[in-house]
């Protein structure tokens, strides 16, 4: 029995979309109400025939999905895709069929891409229920399972992450962030810490950012996110033009991955906000070779779409200072 999960609360603008997108293809819709909600999220799942219970909000997104998955295992399903109340699953109709073909290669289950505006990113949505695995981290949550475990990346189904246009807590992961290091600082990692920092950044706390990105690169980590933890102190010292710090950063980011282009793009900004027109725009040339990071990171495709934007100003500026 496939089940589509989520967790929600107040979510009465973007849930009917959520829910139309991916109800015909499933056996069942499985919710967990994180919180009283203020809204109709609550009928919505009636009208929806959804299986779903009330937790109390705990500030722990970890703590919600282990609970809602708990609430799909008792229902009997046996597999599960998360969805978010503001995503919309495309593609559905091929979620059997993959959910078939992990079943014959063993896999625990699959990475979908996710697709967030200009962000593309993969993530673990879809999940064998009768395997062992759980939810960590309170929030930016990851499921940790069994290291042998097989975890492919689908491109079967496609998520796109949507928000409604009202935020009711835009500071929430902030929040939670600060609540959870005053109160478990030793349940924290190189991950944790780069998450942190990055809704600092996020919210143009560029020195608070770039310290706690500092922490995060200290600490053993994966290869791809320690690339980008650089990238991102980089572009915040460039926000305080401090410009040596900057160019340090990024290429240390470029020598842990020295064919992937994003680090030599940024490269090429810091020198056109130094001045150094030629320069940017060989460096953007340079860049223009590499390779889009091969990853399950977020990788924001605006900075490529921007180049070019970048590139004429360098060039109109270096023709008038030549002439």
């Amino acid at each position: 029995m496939i089940a589509a999960v989520c967790i929600t609360r107040n979510a009465e603008e973007t849930l009917p979309r959520a829910l139309d997108s991916v109800a015909p293809y499933v056996d069942l819709i499985v919710a967990l109400m994180a919180g009283e909600s203020t809204d109709r999220t609550e009928d919505i799942l009636v009208d929806y025939g959804t299986c779903y219970e009330k937790a109390e909000w705990q500030d722990d997104f970890a703590l919600a999905r282990n609970q809602a998955f708990d609430v799909a295992r008792r229902a009997g399903a046996t597999w599960a895709i998360l969805f978010d109340s503001d995503d919309i699953v495309c593609s559905g109709d091929n979620l059997r069929g993959l959910v078939a073909k992990l079943e014959t290669a063993g896999a625990s289950g699959a990475y979908l891409r996710i697709v967030f505006g200009n962000l593309r990113y993969y993530q673990k949505r879809v999940f064998n229920l009768t395997r062992p695995g759980k939810w960590i981290c309170r929030v930016h949550e990851v499921y940790t399972s069994d290291a042998g475990d097989m975890w492919p990346q689908s491109p079967e189904c496609e998520i796109l992450h949507i928000r409604g246009l009202e935020r009711q807590t835009p500071n929430r992961n902030m929040q939670i962030f600060e609540k959870w290091m005053a109160e478990a600082p030793q349940e924290w990692d190189a991950r944790t810490y780069y998450n942190y920092g990055n809704e600092l950044y996020w919210h143009g706390k560029w020195m608070d950012a770039a310290r706690i990105y500092g922490i995060s690169v200290a600490l053993p980590q994966w290869k791809d996110e320690r690339y980008f933890a650089h990238i991102r102190r980089g572009e915040c010292y460039m926000e305080i033009q401090a410009w040596q710090a900057a160019w340090k950063e990024l290429m240390d980011a470029a020598q842990i991955k020295p064919t992937w282009k994003d680090a030599y793009l940024r490269l090429s900004r810091l020198y056109f906000k130094m001045g150094l027109y030629a320069l940017a725009l060989g460096t953007s040339e340079f860049a223009e070779k590499q390779a889009i990071p091969d990853t399950i990171h977020p990788i924001n495709h605006a900075v490529y779409k921007e180049q070019k934007i970048w590139d004429d100003k360098a060039r109109k500026l270096l023709a008038q200072r030549s002439g």
